[in-house]
């Protein structure tokens, strides 16, 4: 199911992010990091209506998967997967 993001989903997106960082893109823990607190900057904004965009998430049995963040409607800003569920559609369907 996609819908939109809620603060709850905020800890399992922001390790999403970093484990995808590391593990698939090959980043160093710190530059990961930063990106994550990039990814944390953009989050705060959008929740508390600073950012125009759309905030979504892809969620099977409770679980989120993935996400994606597009800020003012066409700058794709970040598009994640759970690298264990790579492979199965997720950001094509974001």
């Amino acid at each position: 199911m996609i819908r939109s993001v809620t603060i709850d989903d905020l800890p399992r997106i922001y390790a999403i992010a970093y484990r995808a960082l590391v593990e698939c893109v090959g980043l160093k823990q710190g530059i990961a990091e930063e990106f994550v607190e990039a990814l944390k900057r953009d989050s705060e904004d959008y929740l508390s209506d600073q950012l125009a965009g759309v905030y979504l998430v892809f969620e099977s049995n409770n679980q989120v998967l993935g996400f994606v963040l597009v800020k003012d409607f066409w700058n794709l800003n970040s598009l994640y997967v759970d690298p264990d569920f790579h492979r199965k559609g997720i950001a094509r369907n974001l």
